[in-house]
């Protein structure tokens, strides 16, 4: 349970009216928003799906995060926008709205530090990782 009862359509800003004992006991307290680079559906707009070690674990979670930001989420400097993957918009709270995406994509050396651009969606592409796997 990785929203700590949150209503998903949400964003993670409204909890559950209702939760269940089962998940009261499973959910965490804290959310690590780099979660969300590691655990996805496997789109091509998202992450590669990978297989994670409980021993080596935060250092996958941090390379996770900073490959696919690196490789996908383009700062236009003269623009001053940046655009970013809909994973940040699907779970805006885990990352701390708007400010806490500059501040995260900053962090990763994804925008320069002095900057604080507009943020655009890129848009959403699940096709093209299904058929990739379909060409296999």
């Amino acid at each position: 349970m990785l929203h700590h009862s949150k209503i998903r359509w949400a964003k993670g800003y409204l909890p559950k009216p209702y939760v269940r004992r089962f998940e009261k006991t499973l959910r965490v307290t804290e959310v690590d928003p780099r979660i969300h680079f590691a655990l996805n559906c496997g789109a091509a707009s998202c992450p590669p799906i990978r297989f994670y070690g409980v021993d080596k674990l935060d250092d996958q979670l941090d390379l996770a995060t900073e490959v696919f930001p690196e490789s996908t989420v383009p700062f236009h400097n003269e623009e001053n926008t940046v655009t970013i993957t809909p994973l940040f918009d699907w779970y805006k709270m885990d990352f701390g709205n708007k400010r806490g995406i500059i501040s995260f994509l900053k962090q990763y050396k994804i925008i320069p530090n002095d900057s604080y651009p507009r943020i655009q969606y890129g848009e959403y592409n699940r096709e093209a990782e299904l058929d990739a796997f379909a060409h296999e």
